[in-house]
């Protein structure tokens, strides 16, 4: 069980506090990825309600450990904070588009599938680099 693991990742982060340290955005999404990663989507959402300009990342760590915990609440706010940061990014609205799937709620999939389009997101390009010598 990685549970032991999750307490001492907790215990490290509440150390920096207690010395006085001021934690970075990059250390409260290290412990909001444990914190989802290990199910605990309450206490990650805790924390990143702690930063005053959370970066994009963190929202995005969160909104990945909605979709494997299946949390179509949490994740939808998770999305919509995504999309208002990075309005031409598609990725928030697929990943919310496949927790509803997960949950077999298909009215919601084509919600989203449908504001994807609205938006003009649907059209993802993908980019192949190698290199040559």
């Amino acid at each position: 069980s990685h549970s032991g693991q999750v307490e001492r990742g907790l215990h490290v982060f509440r150390m920096i506090r207690e010395y006085g340290l001021d934690p970075k955005p990059e250390h409260f999404g290290c412990v909001v990825d444990l914190l989802g990663r290990s199910g605990r989507l309450g206490e990650a959402r805790d924390l990143v309600q702690e930063l005053e300009e959370p970066p994009a990342s963190v929202f995005d760590s969160l909104l990945g450990a909605c979709r494997c915990y299946l949390d179509s609440n949490l994740g939808e706010e998770m999305a919509m904070k995504l999309l208002d940061m990075e309005p031409e990014n598609p990725a928030p609205l697929v990943v919310l588009s496949n927790i509803y799937a997960g949950l077999g709620r298909w009215r919601e999939v084509e919600r989203i599938r449908g504001l994807i389009t609205d938006k003009g997101l649907d059209k993802l390009s993908a980019v192949s680099m190698i290199e040559v010598a």
